[in-house]
């Protein structure tokens, strides 16, 4: 009878237990894990748009010091609806700035001109403004015309890390990886320009200023001309952004291209033959 009465004793308990359990679960409120998931996922979000975009900026300044190194020039500058500008190149390529001012803070990828050979190579600023050279894994400066170097963020320090071996090695670079910003991650701060030059602001304060490609213009002003054997005429021509220039005439023509304007003669020549000791012209 006593093992009864505490077996039903211990039955109500478990069963009370089972009610408080139940009571418990009904009354959890999960919405702060699933905020918290849902922040973590917005902030991985942006930390993987805020790469591509540095990976793309880094491409970008490749791109611009190359066309300094190999004398090319900008064809158009032009802003888009977004904010972003596009850059079109004298030979065809082109690449899109976009505005990161509220993006997340990157390490801040460079070029820095070599004084001694004019030659622009890959550099880091940090924090406090100081620029200095990238090194390859030989310790050697690394020109911008060569490998650019590689950005990610390490999933487990949360840290900024850049590689100047093809992404063979990696290395700190004490910048953390917060997630915080837009993800509209940029090197660059501004993009100007005028009636010569382009002009390409990184965010430490480096200014590369690029040549535009002046409209290519060459304009006859005259209608059809006749000449005279001999006659000689001054014809004016208009023209705009051309530096060199290379006249072409077909036998019997003399022509030249000065600042008053193409000077046209006609010359044309006696035809002598030699046939069976007569001379026929």
């Amino acid at each position: 009878m006593r093992r009864n009465q505490f077996l039903g004793g211990i039955g109500k308990c478990m069963y009370f237990l089972a009610i408080c359990v139940m009571t418990f679960s009904s009354c959890y409120n999960d919405d702060d894990l699933k905020n918290s998931i849902s922040g973590l996922e917005d902030r991985m979000d942006k930390l993987e748009a805020s790469l591509q975009s540095v990976q793309t900026d880094i491409s970008t300044l490749k791109t611009l010091t190359d066309a300094l190194s190999q004398n090319k020039s900008i064809a158009s500058v032009l802003e888009n609806e977004d904010g972003s500008y596009t850059i079109k190149f004298s030979d065809q390529t082109e690449v899109t700035i976009r505005n990161g001012e509220n993006g997340e803070d990157a390490p801040q990828i460079t070029v820095i001109k070599n004084e001694e050979d004019g030659i622009y190579y890959w550099g880091i600023t940090s924090t406090d403004g100081k620029k200095t050279f990238l090194k390859d894994g030989e310790g050697n400066m690394m020109p911008v015309t060569a490998t650019a170097p590689k950005i990610r963020i390490n999933t487990n320090t949360k840290e900024w890390e850049i590689s100047t071996d093809g992404g063979k090695t990696w290395e700190p670079t004490g910048v953390y990886a917060s997630g915080e910003g837009t993800g509209d991650t940029s090197l660059f701060s501004a993009v100007s320009q005028d009636d010569d030059y382009a002009y390409f602001t990184l965010k430490d304060g480096t200014i590369l200023k690029v040549l535009k490609s002046k409209e290519l213009k060459c304009e006859i002003l005259s209608g059809k001309q006749y000449f005279a054997n001999g006659e000689e005429k001054l014809i004016s021509v208009e023209m705009s952004g051309i530096s060199k220039y290379t006249v072409t005439k077909p036998d019997g023509w003399k022509a030249s291209l000065t600042g008053k304007g193409l000077t046209i003669m006609l010359l044309l020549q006696r035809i002598s033959m030699q046939k069976r000791g007569a001379k026929w012209q």
